[in-house]
């Protein structure tokens, strides 16, 4: 999981996990002295990996509140811990609330996490409707979950909103999604980027996508990342990984970058093959997000960053 800064406490968080338990630990920025420390599944035999994709915490930055996201692993103890989970923690780690699916022991026997992507924050509702997490996992769910009582666990899940947008059974979202201008986008595995209307004033998001891409993604689909002039001018950059070779990275094929029109991700607006002699990126690789910052885009690859820009 990627690690995040906490702008309320100016505490680095970092988020960690393999199968067996997911691990939050925060360290004061300046000295590196370490802070706090949260195990999400101490008392059972495994489970609760935080690793997201890569993706990073997400952190309130009125309160410095943390929302993380776990897994499972099939054979993990589900009865105590927060697998499979949204997780609300303070500064210091304390858990304040949480949300676990109701198909939790599906879920963990056939090793679908919840935690196989981030969530994101959403801005404040316009109405009274409640603050929100939005992020979705391997079954293909996206929960809209109410941050200020997130719903906990029991026999029907508690939460503002599902919207299934799976192409599969299992395997669907490995990434966080991105929030621009009213819409939110999700890329998920064996499928196109989409974008899906969310409304300001009820807090709910539209249950079919208002606009997609057609190029099909695979090898866990991709997290999008955004660059705009405030409320004009948004695209959405993600990288197709399609060509990683998992069992001998070195043979992969090149990543490729696309650039999508944020208003209507339908208008592909470049990617990295159409002059392939000079912009062919570098191999292919999991979990990769491209960085966009002072009018560049900064591409991970297999062996080298790329950066592409204006001629």
């Amino acid at each position: 999981m990627g690690l995040a800064l906490n702008p309320v406490t100016n505490d680095i968080v970092i988020a960690f996990g393999s199968c067996v338990h997911g691990w939050l630990l925060t360290y004061d920025k300046t000295t590196l002295k370490q802070t706090a420390i949260f195990n999400d599944t101490p008392d059972d035999n495994g489970g609760g990996g935080l690793w997201a994709s890569g993706g990073a915490p997400a952190i309130d930055d009125t309160n410095g509140d943390i929302y993380v996201m776990s897994g499972v692993d099939t054979g993990d103890q589900i009865s105590t811990g927060y697998n499979d989970s949204f997780i609300r923690l303070n500064s210091t780690l304390s858990v304040l609330d949480f949300f676990t699916p109701d198909n939790n022991l599906t879920l963990e026997e056939h090793d679908v996490d919840l935690g196989s992507g981030s969530s994101i924050l959403m801005p404040n509702n316009t109405s009274n409707t409640p603050h929100e997490t939005i992020g979705g996992g391997k079954d293909g769910n996206v929960f809209v979950v109410n941050r200020d009582d997130m719903g906990s666990f029991g026999s029907t899940n508690n939460v503002i909103e599902t919207v299934p947008i799976g192409t599969t059974q299992w395997d669907n979202i490995f990434s966080t999604p991105a929030y621009w201008n009213g819409s939110i986008y999700f890329h998920s595995n064996a499928d196109v980027l989409r974008a899906f209307n969310w409304d300001s004033s009820t807090g709910m998001m539209s249950t079919g996508s208002t606009s997609a891409a057609s190029t099909v993604y695979n090898s866990h689909g991709a997290t999008p990342s955004i660059s705009s002039n405030g409320s004009s001018s948004g695209i959405v950059w993600d990288t197709d990984n399609s060509n990683y070779v998992q069992a001998t990275p070195s043979s992969s094929g090149p990543l490729v970058l696309h650039a999508y029109d944020a208003a209507d991700v339908g208008h592909e607006l470049y990617n990295s093959t159409q002059v392939a002699s000079r912009d062919t990126a570098g191999l292919a690789l999991k979990f990769t997000v491209p960085t966009i910052a002072g009018g560049k885009v900064f591409v991970p690859t297999g062996g080298e960053l790329d950066i592409y820009g204006l001629l």
